[in-house]
């Protein structure tokens, strides 16, 4: 797994790739076929790798009986009575039917996890806070983005701001821009340079397809360069081998007003498989007050549809190629306050449809060079554009990101993996006058980095002690480093103690450098608007956090498992507003007005503190309970004359939730999440408490329908209040059912 980022030259929307003649309906269209022809020509239906492990219905798939544990060769100990790590290695030479013969002390220490230190371990290994979910999971959540598979997450805030808009963030700094998080989809970075945060309504993929999202609270710059200060968001799908036969899932519901996707997956040869895909949806908007000018018309609805691909060859045992790629195209609506010339308001309300549409194709080569040594090779290559139709703002965007790294034994006792990256990236911005625009309009910038890192083994199977760095050169503050040192000690098998210190930054974006925004700030009397002008700094300078992290593993018994990580995070040089002399001027329309320039500048200091608890617990073989809880306070100390960018109140204290999975009859599933949410002062939401319910019916090996209920006990509620930057007017989430039928054969 590796990062990647950016490629030359802006094309316009006539290139031949996308096209404004994009049917939604399209992609589902050819996807369904191909899954009517991919059925026709597989014979009788077979159950999948998902559906088998989930269903006891499916136990007549299982493989045949293997030998007994006490007969199985290589081991030193029978695998019932496996009690230390010496047997690790032998472990590693079984196959698959002796494997599945092992009684593994610690399950949840050995759940697999990359993100850590860019190579394959496990949790149990990781000095870091990281929380995994699996495929499993998401499909049994009732989720249908990926926001709110993130809901999931201990120490995650994910406030909805209107049907297709998120402030998502983690230990602190909630906002819709939210700089310091950094996403990646097969390591293809997703967080927009614009602004360095994310545009979650075109982040979108076959929920069916993710083989497991690895999520990083605290630091991860160290590896993964600057933005990754708060956490990492690392969705991994499967590979195309694992997705074999044909996937068809269609629904509906109250919010859900349709939704459809379909997959096809093959073989090409005995070395290559592939799979291809198709997904359409269109969601209702949120709900509004019935004083609000939008309230019979909800502008804020979301239709679109994406299609993809992925091939994986294995020439050789010790090589795999994989070609991958994503198209969509979609609108996502919204009701927009833009700064007007005339009383009584000053300000102009419209509906807006944002026509997002975009692709990328990514390429990657790993070689095992031994079994302690491998390296990886991956580009990719990403276009975005959006465009207002409801004012004349656009924002289009190639990335072109190629990155490289190598892994291997140095000694016996240290593990050494080092890479470099660049990224190259361009971008066009079209004004809208006397509200949004940047300047220059056009800019490209470039993007060098290197890291280095040394895993040493100081009491064998024990002791781990982990160094290295990031090194990174942009466009805007120059040269950046971000080093950490981090320990983890297993006294026993069961048990895994860890701790950090990390540097991290979060680089300046194209906002913070050349933005031009025009705000109405407040109506003196007269009336006498007061417009703040915010214009970007070019040396504005990056943000930077020192990061404390000590964390507590421990499964006492096979069912029982629980985490705890404690946090102490601070931050220098963040970002706030610096109002400069005010002065008289007229609106667009003539109107006298008052101006007040506005600057960023780094002055403002930040801590927070807090912990995250997540565990779970096998009540029975059918039954098990899953939960998280996370408390943080924050504290902001502003330079004076500084308007700090975040605020105190803007994060929640207390996060929880609590997740009952059970089978109660044979073929029946059922699933209830109950989700806490402490009060936000600032932007003035009030807590809330509500609750997911899924209940799942399998008809046959192929078959199966559900019904969800998503945001119940709770008619409405708001999750986000305060006016984001762009002035976009929020909606409440409502609670919501829908039902679905899912073929898999």
């Amino acid at each position: 797994m590796v990062t990647l980022s950016s490629i030359p030259g802006r094309r316009s929307s006539s290139t031949p790739w996308i096209r404004r003649s994009f049917s939604p309906w399209a992609v589902c269209t050819v996807a369904a076929l191909a899954s009517l022809w991919g059925s026709l020509a597989s014979g009788p239906c077979w159950p999948q790798e998902t559906a088998v492990a989930d269903w006891d219905s499916f136990e007549s798939a299982a493989a045949p009986s293997s030998p007994a544990p006490e007969s199985l060769p290589g081991l030193s100990n029978p695998p019932s009575t496996i009690q230390n790590q010496d047997d690790i290695h032998d472990i590693l030479k079984l196959d698959v039917e002796q494997l599945t013969q092992l009684d593994v002390i610690a399950p949840s220490f050995q759940t697999e996890v990359t993100t850590v230190t860019r190579q394959e371990s496990n949790v149990g290994r990781s000095p870091a806070a990281v929380y995994v979910i699996t495929s499993e999971m998401i499909r049994r959540s009732g989720a249908r983005t990926l926001p709110d598979i993130l809901r999931l997450v201990p120490g995650f805030h994910v406030a909805r701001m209107d049907a297709n808009k998120w402030a998502i963030s983690c230990r602190g700094f909630t906002d819709r821009f939210a700089d310091k998080l950094l996403v990646q989809i097969d390591g293809r970075t997703v967080y927009t340079p614009l602004f360095s945060g994310v545009y979650w309504d075109v982040q979108d993929l076959l929920l069916e397809d993710i083989e497991r999202i690895e999520v990083i609270r605290g630091p991860g710059a160290s590896v993964w360069g600057a933005n990754a200060v708060n956490g990492v968001v690392n969705i991994i799908t499967k590979n195309s081998s694992h997705t074999q036969g044909t996937f068809f899932q269609t629904g509906a519901g109250t919010e859900e007003k349709g939704f459809a996707e379909a997959r096809y997956g093959s073989k090409l040869n005995d070395q290559t498989t592939f799979r291809v895909y198709g997904k359409w949806f269109e969601r209702d908007g949120g709900y509004l007050p019935p004083t609000s000018p939008f309230s019979q018309n909800e502008p804020d609805d979301w239709r679109q549809a994406r299609t993809g691909f992925r091939i994986d060859h294995t020439p050789t045992q010790d090589d795999l190629l994989t070609l991958q790629g994503d198209y969509y195209n979609g609108y996502s609506g919204e009701g927009v306050h833009l700064p007007g010339s005339f009383p009584p308001d000053f300000r102009v309300t419209l509906r807006d449809d944002v026509h997002v549409e975009g692709g990328n194709i990514l390429w990657r080569w790993s070689r095992h060079v031994d079994e302690d040594s491998n390296w990886i090779i991956q580009m990719y290559y990403d276009r975005t554009e959006r465009h207002n139709t409801g004012f004349l703002y656009a924002d289009d965007r190639d990335i072109f990101d190629i990155d490289f790294q190598h892994s291997f034994p140095l000694g016996d006792r240290h593990a050494l993996t080092w890479g470099f990256g660049y990224r190259y990236t361009e971008d066009f911005v079209n004004p809208q006058p006397w509200y949004l625009g940047f300047n220059p309009t056009k800019r490209a910038d470039d993007l060098f980095s290197y890291f280095i890192q040394d895993e040493m083994e100081v009491i064998e199977e024990r002791l781990f002690f982990l160094v290295g760095s990031k090194f990174e050169h942009n466009d805007y503050s120059g040269f950046e480093y971000q080093p950490t040192g981090r320990v983890v000690w297993q006294p026993n098998p069961r048990t895994a103690f860890w701790g950090a210190i990390s540097r991290a930054v979060r680089s300046p974006s194209r906002a913070d450098s050349d933005l031009e925004l025009v705000l109405l700030y407040d109506i003196l009397p007269g009336p006498l608007p007061q417009f703040a002008v915010v214009q970007g700094n070019p040396h504005f300078k990056s943000e930077s956090l020192l990061s404390y992290e000590i964390g507590l593993r421990r499964q006492p018994v096979k069912t029982f498992y629980w985490d705890l990580s404690v946090f102490y995070n601070d931050y220098d040089d963040l970002r706030g507003y610096l109002p400069l002399t005010p002065m008289a001027g007229t609106t667009p329309g003539g109107w006298p007005a008052v101006i007040v320039p506005v600057t960023w500048t780094n002055g403002v200091r930040a801590q927070t503190y807090g912990f995250e608890w997540s565990g779970s617990w096998e009540l029975s073989e059918t039954w098990s309970v899953r939960g998280g809880y996370s408390f943080i306070r924050l504290n902001i100390e502003p330079a004076p004359n500084v308007i700090p960018a975040a605020e105190e109140g803007g994060t929640p204290r207390n996060i929880y939730f609590i997740w009952l999975m059970g089978q109660p009859w044979q073929k029946w599933q059922t699933d209830v999440i109950l989700r806490y949410v402490d009060n936000v002062d600032s932007p003035n939401v009030p807590r809330y408490l509500v609750g997911d319910i899924r209940l799942a019916r399998q008809l046959s090996k192929c078959a199966e329908v559900y019904v969800v209920g998503r945001n119940l006990f709770d008619g409405a509620h708001r999750e986000w209040s305060r006016q984001d930057s762009l002035a976009i007017v929020g909606t409440e989430v409502q609670s919501e059912i829908y039902g679905g039928f899912t073929l898999r054969y």
